[in-house]
């Protein structure tokens, strides 16, 4: 399911264990499982349940799982997801920036995006000692 942070609940800083609202395009989140805040404006969101969920609305997840009924309600236990990067200068920016690659905060994302456009990622992936020429 394709989804995007809207806010967190609760993270435990030790292992990363996190509960946040996500929203959806998704219609086949569970009614019970729905934000009642959220539905109201007429806006999927629902609970997730995960490690290491990143807490950024910059970027969208594609989330796999399954719904789970407890004490809680219905929420999505995240079983992995995958980080959808938008492949232009703002979304690449906005993930960089987000926190998810430690030591890279939005001055340095700046920096990086600003050197290699929308090659970035490629960069990153495939000459990782082309970021050892940027400052910070």
């Amino acid at each position: 399911m394709r989804c995007r942070f809207k806010h967190k609940i609760f993270q435990n800083e030790e292992n990363g264990y996190t509960i946040a609202i996500f929203t959806t395009q998704d219609t086949s989140v569970p009614l019970s499982a729905r934000d009642k805040y959220l539905a109201s404006r007429n806006i999927i969101g629902f609970s997730a349940i995960g490690f290491g969920l990143p807490l950024t609305d910059e970027i969208e997840l594609e989330m796999e799982g399954r719904w789970e009924s407890g004490e809680h309600g219905t929420q999505y236990q995240v079983e992995n997801f995958m980080e959808v990067v938008p492949r232009t200068k703002e979304g690449i920016l906005g993930y960089l920036s987000c926190g998810s690659l430690k030591g890279i905060g939005p001055k340095t994302a700046e920096r990086i995006v600003n050197r290699f456009g929308l090659d970035t990622l490629e960069v990153m992936e495939k000459y990782p000692q082309e970021l050892l020429k940027i400052q910070g």
